[in-house]
C-alpha cells in the first residue's frame, strides 16, 4: 500500500508540472502522445504479470445472464442526468433553473434506486456488490 500511494503521490505532483511544461512549449497534443508509451509498457507489464483465476468454461449465454442491465442502465442514466446538470449549471443555464435542478433530483433518485436495487435480494451478482 505504501509503495501504491508513493507512486500515487509523485505522479499527483509531478504530473500538472510535467504536463504544463510540455504544452507551454509544444502542443497540447504531446500530452497524449506521452501517453502512448507508457500505456504501451503498462499493458505489456499487465499481460505478462497480472496472474487472475477465473472460470473460463462459461458459455457466451452464461456470461451475458451474469450481467445487471437493469442495474447498468439505471447507474448510467442517474451519471448522465448528474453530469448534465453539473456541466450545464451556472453556465448555460442558471443553478436554479429547473432545466437544472430537475436532472439533479432524478439523478439523486435513480442512485437511491440504483442501491436499493443492488442491495436487494433480487439480484444474485449485482455490479457492485
Amino acid at each position: 500500500m505504501g509503495v501504491l500511494f508513493a507512486v500515487f503521490a509523485v505522479g499527483t505532483s509531478i504530473g500538472p508540472w510535467v504536463g504544463g511544461s510540455l504544452v507551454t512549449n509544444t502542443t497540447w497534443r504531446w500530452v497524449f502522445y506521452l501517453n502512448i508509451p507508457i500505456g504501451s509498457v503498462g499493458l505489456v507489464l499487465l499481460i505478462a504479470f497480472l496472474q487472475v483465476s477465473y472460470k473460463q468454461e462459461f458459455m457466451l449465454m452464461e456470461k451475458l445472464k451474469r450481467v445487471n442491465f437493469v442495474g447498468n442502465a439505471v447507474l448510467m442514466a442517474s451519471v448522465v442526468s448528474i453530469l448534465f446538470a453539473v456541466t450545464y449549471g451556472g453556465t448555460r443555464f442558471s443553478w436554479s433553473s429547473a432545466r437544472i435542478v430537475s436532472p439533479f433530483v432524478l439523478g439523486g433518485l435513480g442512485m437511491v434506486a440504483f442501491h436499493a436495487y443492488e442491495g436487494s435480494r433480487y439480484y444474485i451478482e449485482p455490479t457492485i456488490p
